[in-house]
């Protein structure tokens, strides 16, 4: 058979891109505004305590609003659309926990200026973006994208042999990707 129709495995994955976290929180913010049902998901704790101190989202984040990957309510069936705040370096811990939630669609929001994407080059990105005109503020949301993001994941899965748990993206690509000798 053609790999054309072969079944791809996990979620149908929607990377949205924005070139600033900040750009990233306020779009998330508005979209809390128009549907307060939404759960944001963060794979560190450093993004979650990040986005209660953003300004604007103080009343925007009840206590059911934002959540540890690992909390167990979200295996418990809340009844909410999630949005991913993040990517996990590792994309067969996000495999296994979409997997285990029964998710047939993701989106994740990630932003250029995130530690992931600095580390691999995300300011290049940002500096084409910029010369084409794009805003600070718009999202860009594209298959390729996407494709790019899982080629990094994967390169970072080949250096990790043992993972060292973070509380920020930053930390644990400093704990657990080997350095550039």
């Amino acid at each position: 058979m053609f790999p054309l129709f072969r079944k791809k495995d996990g979620p149908a994955v929607t990377d949205q891109v924005w070139m600033t976290v900040q750009a990233k929180f306020s779009a998330l913010a508005d979209r809390l505004r128009q549907d307060p049902s939404l759960v944001l998901v963060g794979w560190f704790e450093q993004t979650l305590e990040q986005f209660r101190q953003f300004p604007g989202t103080g009343t925007l984040t009840p206590d059911g609003a934002l959540r540890m990957a690992e909390d167990p309510a979200l295996s418990g069936g809340l009844n909410a659309t999630l949005l991913f705040l993040e990517h996990h370096p590792l994309p067969g811990r996000e495999r296994a926990l979409w997997d285990q939630l029964g998710l047939s669609r993701v989106t994740v929001c990630s932003a250029l200026d995130e530690p992931l994407f600095v580390h691999f080059g995300g300011e290049k990105i940002t500096q084409v973006l910029k010369k084409m005109g794009l805003p600070d503020n718009e999202m860009v949301q594209n298959p390729l994208i996407g494709s790019a993001i899982r080629g990094v994941q994967d390169k970072i899965a080949s250096q990790v042999l043992v993972e060292t748990p973070s509380r920020s993206q930053q930390q644990w690509i400093e704990n657990n990707l080997r350095k550039a000798e």
